[in-house]
């Protein structure tokens, strides 16, 4: 009894094979209308899938010395200070925080920066410097990874502790100014 079922069984499953494959074709022929294809219009775009777009900034007043705020990070480990000003921060929809830093040697040269940390990307880009009081462009600087150690170590620190919190709802100007004037918290990284 067995050997005569095998060809009805191979019969069946031929015309299974045969209607699942059709299958796909008929699908198709009920969504194409029959007059020609459809303009769906442009394809649309969603906010993850849009370019990122870094949106221009001015260049802030000179730091007033007397405003800073220190910050309690040695870049570098050279006995350095470092100092944010907290009038030159912004925040930006593209997602940028950008500020003037002013870094003082031991023998008090100052080193003063305009720049900006990307919150979302862990990047920086050096905006201008500044000399005798004047700030100098700094337009073909391009973006970079922060760095742990070394003189720029400073900028991971700022991003992941003050300007560019993740689990925090508001990174807004003025959160991150009271977060740079209520001190160092607890380092870990």
């Amino acid at each position: 009894m067995i050997p005569l079922l095998l060809p009805v069984l191979r019969c069946c499953r031929i015309l299974c094979l045969g209607l699942l494959a059709a299958l796909p074709f008929s699908v198709v022929a009920e969504i194409l209308p029959e007059d020609g294809p459809v303009d769906l219009g442009p394809p649309k775009t969603y906010p993850s899938e849009q370019e990122w777009q870094e949106l221009g900034s001015e260049l802030p007043p000179w730091p007033e010395l007397n405003s800073l705020i220190e910050m309690e990070i040695d870049p570098g480990g050279r006995g350095y200070r470092l100092y944010i000003d907290p009038q030159s921060l912004t925040t930006g929809k593209d997602r940028v925080v950008r500020f003037t830093s002013v870094m003082v040697s031991p023998s008090g040269v100052r080193n003063v920066t305009y720049e900006g940390l990307h919150c979302g990307e862990g990047s920086y880009r050096r905006l201008a410097y500044g000399m005798q009081e004047t700030w100098h462009e700094l337009p073909n600087s391009t973006w970079a990874p922060l760095v742990r150690d070394g003189a720029g170590g400073y900028r991971r620190t700022l991003y992941n502790h003050y300007m560019c919190i993740a689990d925090e709802p508001n990174n807004d100007a003025d959160t991150i100014r009271r977060r740079l004037r209520s001190g160092p918290p607890a380092l870990d990284d």
